[in-house]
Order: structure tokens, then sequence, then C-alpha cells
């Protein structure tokens, strides 16, 4: 299994993060990393994060009912159960969350992961959802 996932839509829509970091890493400045450690007891090195190939979220709980009808609204190359779909949106940008991720935890994976196109997709999602 491969956490990196790529949807045909919508278009536009933006990259997945990384698993377990907001961005490209970059260093803090040494000021910053002197300041810390007269402060705090620092590992010269950081815990590195549990790699998202390791980390398997629970096993999807949509009823297959519901996705099938999610899959007449959408397609059901539309709604995604798979590991990778629903790792790559098990979170936000929160500390809390990327905390959580560095360390392997998948909890709050979606059971699925739905891609309407159009704002009648959308409308459709929330008549199955309702």
């Amino acid at each position: 299994m491969t956490a990196h996932f790529e949807p045909e839509r919508p278009a536009t829509r933006a990259d997945d993060l990384p698993w377990a970091r907001w961005g490209a890493p970059r260093p803090l400045p040494q000021a910053a990393l002197d300041l810390l450690r007269s402060a705090f007891t620092l590992p010269e090195q950081g815990a590195p994060a549990v790699p998202a190939e390791r980390v398997r979220p629970a096993e999807s709980r949509l009823p297959e009912t519901a996705r099938s009808a999610f899959a007449a609204a959408l397609g059901a190359e539309h709604v995604h159960t798979g590991d990778a779909a629903r790792l790559a949106r098990a979170g936000g940008q929160s500390t809390p969350d990327l905390l959580r991720r560095r360390a392997g935890d998948a909890s709050a994976a979606p059971d699925a992961v739905l891609l309407p196109g159009d704002a009648g997709e959308v409308a459709a999602v929330l008549r199955v959802a309702g």
C-alpha cells in the first residue's frame, strides 16, 4: 500500500499534504535551537515520524448501502474507501493532528472520501447523507 493518492477530480484540487508534516522541512535557526535547549531538554535529533506505509486506519464503517448510494450519485470511481485516500485526509494541520499522525495514529481517518465534481453532485451527496 502506498500513502499517495491521486484522484481524477476535481481538477483544481490541492495536492495532498505529506503524512506527518506541513511541508518541506526547514531547520530552525541555531539561535532558536539554543533558546529551546536552554529551556527544555531536547534530543539532538528529533524522533522520526512513523512512515505512512506502516500506518493502517481502522476498517471503513461505511455501510454498503451508503457506499452504493454515494456511487450512484457520483460514480463509483469518485467514492474511495481505501487506506491511501482515507489516510491522506486523516486530520488537518493543527499541532495535535500532526503529532498524532507522526506517532502513526490514524484514528481520525474518515470512513470514505467522496469527490463530487460540481454543486449538483454536492447536493446529491447531502441528500444521500441526509
